[in-house]
């Protein structure tokens, strides 16, 4: 049996920019800092970040850069969920003529939290999957996020 499955919370460390590739295909591609605290055995605060960088294609991607229900890009410093699949990606270094390769993230499905500076729990949910598309699934009094959950488009 395979599984090749990735879930994490984290805040983007810029804002994102929509591309076109081949002048159809649409993609964001992101990082996204994920913190990790701790307290050591001697009681000394640890902190560590793990930077993943992500790519969001099609509706995905369109989402995220502003472009569902006149929304407004993610940007830099905003929560959010990603599930998705690790890829490796590779190619050959044009300085140094070496192979490199790289593990990224393609985006599955995306939830977008709050933006940086915005009250914790001011969230409406919008589902935009297949199944409920464009359905308010839930929401808090006062939201000025919204926050869409897709599926892999």
């Amino acid at each position: 049996m395979n599984m090749n499955k990735v879930i994490f919370i984290g805040r983007l460390t810029e804002d994102v920019v929509l591309n076109r590739i081949n002048g159809k295909d649409l993609v964001v591609n992101f990082t996204v800092a994920v913190n990790q605290k701790w307290t050591s055995k001697d009681g000394v605060a640890k902190e560590e970040v793990t930077w993943i960088d992500c790519s969001a294609w099609g509706r995905t991607a369109e989402i995220m850069a502003g472009g569902y229900k006149g929304g407004s890009p993610m940007e830099k410093g905003q929560v959010v969920a990603v599930e998705g699949q690790l890829r490796s990606r590779t190619w050959k270094d044009k300085d140094t003529g070496k192979n490199r390769s790289k593990l990224g993230v393609r985006v599955d499905r995306m939830q977008m939290g709050p933006k940086a500076g915005e009250k914790k729990g001011s969230v409406e949910v919008v589902d935009v999957s297949s199944k409920k598309k464009g359905k308010k699934v839930a929401s808090k009094k006062g939201a000025k996020v919204e926050v869409v959950t897709i599926a892999k488009s």
